[in-house]
């Protein structure tokens, strides 16, 4: 049977050439953005124990590939940059306050393969503050965010800011059990009214109650939700969320920043591990979530430790996506030369390339036998100079 070299599994991807200079730069300059504010490069491996993942044995580990190990241990392939992060942040690093960043490959194992789906094996670029509690680190990593997309020529964004705690202070106080909370978060989240509706008139709650959940999901836009969310805040919980919010917002104005950020406290895609703020940015370009993140200050408990932390990460292919739709891609950058060696001169022309090389320009070997020939790929590449190297001279040329 023959090879079908077009086949690769569904939800994963080859980056050709030009795909990937993109992509490397994107991750290059999101890197910088970290870097000139102290975050550090941590890389976890690509698989580990699978008790990593299994923090609140929920059912999101369907989504986790799994692995056997020669001695009958399960492993899983990297599932949740975060989690690992916060395993190593917990068992190995002794700072008080730690900034870590990664750019790695992630995995799930799901054959939603939707439009807007992510692809089974994605690339991210995030961050981790870890340590620190707090609107002032709320607020840096939302800064970090808004860099990071402004430094890739986006302009034309959105990052939606919700806070998990608003509505777990209101729902908590109603006694209802963890199924029933997660339809209703599912449902806010959908801003499905009528199936909010429905629900809590199934489980008999009053209209009272009925009107202040269902109007979590109108609670969004500019600084004026905060009054309406203070308004239907009757704990404690709840008005420290929007206090929260309040200081980030008085923050990001300050920065500058304000004008990249919208409340939005129906936002609630899933709660799993988040504990305070959570937020997404989005573009017009791509119909999802180019970036996701929030705060987590109990996850830790799992591995042993007591670290409050925020970050998020960034999908580089939907990124990508939008940066191409904005401001096109990059050209994939030709050699400076191109060269052939006559006359079996490959000591001379070793040494006189290295030199060149050295002196940062880029030159790429033409396996040619004349200068017509070398021309012609030069043509090929889009390589504007050549050399042609032989034992009586060195010939630099242009076919321009």
């Amino acid at each position: 049977m023959s090879y079908n070299k077009n086949i690769l599994p569904i939800g994963v991807h080859d980056y050709l050439p030009e795909e990937c200079y993109n992509k490397n730069i994107l991750e290059i300059k999101i890197s910088e953005v970290f870097l000139k504010s102290g975050f550090k490069k941590i890389e976890p491996p690509t698989f580990e124990y699978i008790d990593t993942y299994n923090f609140d044995n929920s059912s999101h580990m369907e989504k986790v590939f799994k692995l056997i190990d020669f001695d009958g241990k399960v492993l899983a392939l990297r599932a949740d940059p975060t989690l690992q992060i916060s395993r190593i942040a917990a068992t190995k690093l002794n700072d008080n306050v730690n900034r870590l960043f990664y750019v790695l490959n992630s995995y799930e194992f799901t054959n939603n393969q939707t439009q807007n789906s992510r692809t089974r094996e994605f690339s991210q670029v995030g961050l981790e503050l870890i340590g620190l509690k707090g609107s002032q680190s709320d607020a840096e990593v939302l800064v970090m965010a808004i860099q990071s997309l402004l430094e890739c020529g986006l302009k034309d964004f959105k990052i939606d800011i919700g806070q998990v705690d608003y509505f777990l202070g209101i729902i908590n106080s109603y006694g209802l059990d963890f199924k029933v909370i997660e339809t209703i978060r599912e449902r806010i989240n959908n801003k499905d009214l009528e199936g909010i509706r429905y629900l809590l008139k199934k489980e008999n709650l009053t209209a009272e109650v009925t009107e202040v959940l269902l109007s979590i999901p109108g609670l969004f836009g500019g600084k004026e939700v905060l009054e309406k969310a203070q308004k239907l805040a009757q704990n404690d919980q709840s008005k420290n969320a929007v206090k929260n919010i309040k200081e980030i917002l008085d923050l990001l104005e300050q920065y500058g920043y304000s004008n990249y950020v919208s409340i939005d406290f129906g936002m609630l895609p899933h709660l799993s591990y988040y504990s305070g703020i959570i937020f997404r940015g989005m573009t017009n370009c791509v119909g999802a979530a180019i970036l996701e993140g929030g705060r987590y200050d109990n996850l830790s408990t799992y591995f042993g430790a007591n670290n409050p932390s925020v970050g998020f990460s960034i999908g580089i292919k939907r990124l990508m996506e939008a940066v191409k739709k904005t401001n096109g891609l990059m050209t994939l950058k030709a050699s400076n030369y191109a060269y052939c060696v006559l006359d079996n001169a490959e000591k001379k022309a070793f040494e006189y390339i290295n030199k060149l090389r050295n002196q940062g320009l880029y030159i790429e070997r033409a396996y040619v036998n004349n200068e017509q020939d070398l021309i012609e790929y030069c043509r090929s590449k889009n390589i504007k100079k050549y050399l042609v190297i032989s034992d009586q001279a060195i010939k630099e040329g242009s076919y321009e």
